[in-house]
């Protein structure tokens, strides 16, 4: 099975709940956003575009909700959280290629026909934050905005939206390396910083390979050794220099992390779930580690 990654947002709204028709302001914070949330999101309709009775033919992408469903995610101190799981992906025209015996080459078929692809998410209300899973058709990027434009078609009405403000990873390479298990890295070393001289290992190595860079690959499911004085300086100068990186390391609840270059979002990776339920199954984890790396939630 292949992995994808798993991205981390705040949901902000930008207005106050209690404003709209039908809520109780006796109600908690937590049992509106839950209430709106659920609302939004527990619908059989298209979402995006809003559907439109005098549409004359159907969008070249159209938005849904699907599977969605209220569970309550037991945390680390044994208390519950009432979150919301679902999937949220869309259905596109696809124009497939034949082989066209005649013209002895493949051409675009005359007959579209409609696919579709979805992410999952684990929505929590105490915590006001969404963790979602990109997959091919659905990235990152293209999920926060489909599903920021489909609450505002949602909430048109009352002139509602909300922001969907992703969680960076602001740890440096050098505090992974001395604080968790890395199990993967791919380091680009260009040993142009002022005390590159120092780095004794490196640049034996690239005198003796007549290297202006090079790049390591080390990976180890038990953890690489990162005393390793090669690995350490290694890492030292891709910072210094803002080389391309990646490093994947095992967060508290035993998830994979990964921190890229060029690229602050915090990220974990893991098998494509097959169901909501991995969500409901491993919620407390995502949402732990959502936690430990933002100090705003």
């Amino acid at each position: 099975m292949s992995e994808v990654e798993f991205y981390i947002a705040r949901i902000e709204f930008d207005q106050q709940l209690t404003l709209f028709a039908g809520y109780n302001s006796e109600n908690t914070e937590q049992d509106l956003f839950y209430e709106e949330m659920m609302a939004f999101t527990d619908r059989n309709t298209r979402v995006y575009p809003p559907e439109d009775d005098d549409e004359e033919e159907e969008p070249e992408n159209e938005w849904f909700f699907g599977d969605v469903r209220g569970n309550n995610i037991i945390n680390k101190s044994n208390s519950s959280n009432r979150c919301i799981v679902g999937k949220f992906g869309k259905s596109y025209r696809n124009d497939p290629e034949i082989y066209d015996r005649e013209e002895a080459d493949f051409v675009e078929s005359e007959e579209s026909t409609k696919e579709s692809d979805y992410s999952m998410f684990i929505i929590d209300p105490v915590e006001e934050i969404i963790i979602f899973n990109q997959v091919y058709r659905v990235r990152n990027k293209n999920f926060k905005d489909n599903f920021e434009r489909a609450y505002e078609a949602f909430r048109s009405e009352d002139d509602g939206s909300i922001t969907l403000k992703f969680i960076d990873n602001n740890k440096s390479l050098t505090e992974i390396l001395s604080e968790y298990t890395v199990t993967e890295s791919e380091l680009t070393v260009h040993p142009y910083a002022d005390d590159a001289e120092d780095r004794v290992e490196i640049e034996n190595l690239m005198n003796e390979l007549g290297a202006r860079e090079f790049t390591i690959t080390p990976k180890s499911d038990l953890g690489l050794n990162t005393d390793s004085e090669f690995l350490r300086d290694s890492a030292e100068l891709v910072e210094e220099t803002g080389s391309d990186y990646e490093i994947v390391y095992k967060t508290e609840s035993d998830l994979k992390a990964v921190k890229k270059s060029g690229k602050d979002n915090a990220i974990l990776r893991d098998d494509r779930p097959n169901s909501v339920g991995w969500y409901v199954s491993h919620g407390s984890e995502l949402i732990e580690y959502a936690l430990s790396i933002d100090d705003e939630i």
